[in-house]
């Protein structure tokens, strides 16, 4: 089985109601607890100032087909994937999806670039840091 992860980006939509904001947040984590392990899709989710960054990572036909459906979603526009690889191996393993919201963490890890002009491996480096501190908010279940 060919397995690829996939990096995308996109704006959230209707930012201005705090409690329909984590609502959505919430529907879009109970989604992921309930479709991902048996599409055998893992990654993780981060929000920052008004950004979805994700990763997805899985078979081919399961990355390409929830792409097309996430696309599609009435909560974000202007959707990019900035990047997608082969791989060997899983790099979020034991996560069906992790969410962070990064607006929360420490000054030290810096904040999002400029979506539009970075570079693939800044995205994923940025994800990668974000995973490693301190500031996970919650981890669907697997």
């Amino acid at each position: 089985m060919l397995l690829v992860s996939a990096l995308y980006f996109s704006r959230m939509v209707d930012l201005d109601d705090p409690v329909e904001h984590r609502a959505r947040i919430d529907s879009i984590m109970e989604a992921c607890a309930r479709n991902n392990p048996r599409l055998g899709l893992t990654g993780a989710l981060i929000i920052e100032r008004g950004w979805f960054t994700q990763v997805l990572e899985g078979p081919r036909w399961a990355v390409t087909a929830m792409l097309a459906r996430i696309a599609k979603d009435p909560r974000h526009t202007a959707m990019v994937i900035a990047d997608m690889q082969e791989l060997t191996e899983r790099r979020y393993a034991d996560r069906s999806m992790s969410f962070i919201d990064a607006d929360t963490a420490p000054a030290e890890l810096g904040r999002l670039p400029d979506l539009d002009v970075a570079p693939a491996e800044t995205l994923r480096a940025r994800v990668d840091a974000i995973l490693a501190s301190p500031v996970r908010v919650r981890v669907a279940a697997a």
